[in-house]
């Protein structure tokens, strides 16, 4: 009997401690992440996780550490990028030796990392609205809980979490917020460091969250904008204070940077989208500050890659609109700031780690993606959940029961629209068959549909092409204007990205064989040049500039007879060009040959007078 009762009482205190536990709300939070992104463990590599995985030698060796360390993340395949990530590459190498090429295994650690995410949204949360007020609400109502289901299940997220190479923003979001949580613990209102080891560890994070991805240089202003809005005036005036709470995170950002440029050569050597000038770089940043925030707010429609019109001027349209729209943003901000620091604060979650992908000179490819909102829709569903918090703080039941319904209904759309998502990035054919479904008249998006099919599903990706080539039928003179442009600027990866898109679109142009000639010799692959010549040789006989090239690159290898042939031939063709005379002028002095060389300098010296 006495045995009886003790179960009975241990049964009894039991209940009411797991139900109030956070832990409950946890693996909630947790049952939602796996629930919505289930059915993307059984995607496989898409895009360019075939690049990044299947064809990557970095992750297969743990010798390569030092190289990723010291490397852009394409420098394996000898390209030069703006992105110096070198944590990306030791995930997926340790991925690697515990899932091989199995693509689930890789699908699995986003998932794990995006339901870190979502726990520390809830931790994070649960403590900004403890320090606003001190309530408690039903479990599942709690405004923290509701705002971690709804960050699980959010649309937007997609391509952070299903794309295999969205690994940077999970990753660098996870350390990004478990610095920042850690941070809040350390420091408390009513006095300074209260834990060096939380602290440090704080720190730590925070230098791993840099190497994932650069976007997480913004935390120390999140941290300053956050001692601002919740932390006693007094702290944050002491001078002494605020160098121990700033200073080491300034110097991460120091020695993170350093190593940056010492890996890159510069900070951003590569500019892209050279055809919009400086002005429209600046004017454009509004219009795209306001699309991330209509993406947020209505995750529809989502896209792989976007069909953005730049703005020539604040005064047309979308200018006008996107000006008013973002004033409006910045007035909110300020006026939050003497009236309601929370919001204030939150507010900042959402724009300054979104300023990053505003800076367009760096953004490579669509100028809009949707993973660049995975950490701005944390500040989102914060401001969700103080406008719940103030909901709740109403009598009676009636709010209580509306906000219920309406949760429910929004996570049930959220969810509805993760699970339908990530069946488009199931393989490349649905991906890119979704992306033009979405943009059928945009020649740019059927082009790229087209590029990345080709190797997999080459009948498919010809049709895109025929439909790119229907929509632009000067696509592949833009293309090759594109590629001189970018290589005239010295951005030869960039340019030979173009050439190479365009030979894949029309492999009969000769003038494409042409320019990849010219890119490839400017990047020292003096092979791969000769061969691009000839196949201009080949599809033109009289190019007598293929000719002339082909020339001077085997004279740079030493095949001194082979480029004379083929300077005597670009002679044959147009014997009228000087540059011609003195290439194989010079050919013939290294033969030792110096009368024939001195009769073409005085045949190239007459033609530039005449």
């Amino acid at each position: 009997m006495d045995d009886g009762l003790k179960r009975n009482s241990t049964a009894a205190s039991f209940s009411p401690l797991l139900w109030n536990s956070p832990w409950l709300q946890i693996m909630g939070v947790m049952l939602v992440c796996v629930g919505v992104y289930g059915n993307a463990l059984f995607n496989g590599f898409v895009y360019d996780d075939s690049a990044q995985i299947v064809q990557n030698p970095w992750i297969r060796d743990p010798r390569f550490i030092p190289e990723i360390f010291t490397s852009n993340v394409w420098d394996f395949k000898g390209l030069s990028s703006n992105y110096y990530r070198p944590l990306m590459h030791i995930i997926n190498m340790v991925s690697y030796h515990l899932f091989g090429l199995a693509a689930w295994g890789y699908h699995a650690v986003n998932i794990l990392f995006h339901a870190g995410v979502s726990i520390l949204v809830f931790l994070i949360c649960s403590r900004l609205l403890k320090r606003s007020r001190r309530q408690s609400f039903t479990l599942f109502l709690a405004p923290s809980f509701i705002a971690a289901v709804l960050f699980a299940a959010h649309p937007i997220h997609t391509e952070a979490v299903t794309w295999i190479s969205g690994l940077p923003d999970v990753s660098f979001t996870f350390f990004y917020l478990l610095s920042f949580y850690l941070y809040t613990k350390a420091f408390q209102e009513s006095h300074g460091l209260s834990s060096k080891g939380i602290y440090l560890l704080s720190l730590g994070f925070f230098f791993l969250a840099a190497f994932c991805k650069e976007t997480a240089l913004t935390l120390p202003l999140i941290l300053i904008f956050y001692d601002y809005a919740f932390q006693e005036k007094s702290i944050i005036s002491h001078t002494a204070d605020s160098i121990k709470r700033y200073v080491p995170f300034f110097l991460v950002v120091v020695a993170y940077l350093l190593l940056r440029i010492h890996s890159l050569g510069s900070f951003a050597p590569s500019v892209s989208h050279p055809e919009l000038g400086t002005r429209q770089y600046i004017i454009n940043v509004l219009p795209l500050f306001m699309q991330y925030l209509g993406k947020l707010l209505f995750p529809v429609n989502l896209s792989v890659y976007y069909t953005v019109h730049p703005i020539e001027s604040f005064f047309d349209g979308q200018g006008i609109i996107s000006l008013a729209l973002s004033l409006t943003f910045i007035a909110v901000i300020l006026m939050a700031a003497k009236k309601n620091k929370a919001i204030f604060f939150i507010l900042v979650m959402i724009a300054v780690p979104l300023l990053p992908a505003l800076y367009i000179p760096a953004i490579e490819g669509s100028l809009i993606g949707e993973r660049y909102l995975y950490l701005p829709s944390v500040g989102f569903v914060f401001l969700l959940a103080i406008c719940i918090d103030h909901l709740l703080t109403r009598k009676g039941k009636w709010p209580s029961v509306a906000l219920a319904i309406a949760s429910l209904v929004l996570l049930c759309l959220y969810s509805y629209g993760t699970v339908t998502r990530n069946l488009a990035w199931k393989d490349d054919s649905s991906l890119w068959a979704d992306t033009v479904k979405k943009s059928p008249d945009n020649p740019t998006i059927q082009m790229y549909a087209g590029y990345w099919l080709f190797e997999s599903r080459p009948d498919e990706a010809r049709v895109y092409f025929r439909n790119a080539l229907r929509l632009k039928p000067d696509l592949v003179e833009d293309l090759i204007s594109e590629g001189v442009t970018e290589s005239k600027l010295g951005l030869i990866d960039k340019a030979l990205y173009a050439f190479d898109i365009a030979g894949v679109v029309a492999p009969d142009n000769a003038d494409v064989h042409f320019n990849l000639g010219i890119a490839f010799s400017r990047k020292g692959w003096l092979d791969q040049a000769i061969e691009q010549y000839r196949l201009a040789i080949r599809l033109k006989a009289n190019y007598a500039d293929a000719h002339n090239n082909l020339g001077i690159a085997y004279g740079q290898k030493g095949m001194i007879d082979k480029a004379i042939e083929q300077f005597q031939e670009a002679l044959r063709l147009n014997p009228g060009d000087s540059g011609y005379h003195y290439n194989i002028a010079h050919a013939y002095e290294i033969k030792g040959w110096h009368e024939k060389a001195e009769e073409h300098r005085r045949l190239a010296r007459s033609l530039e007078h005449d």
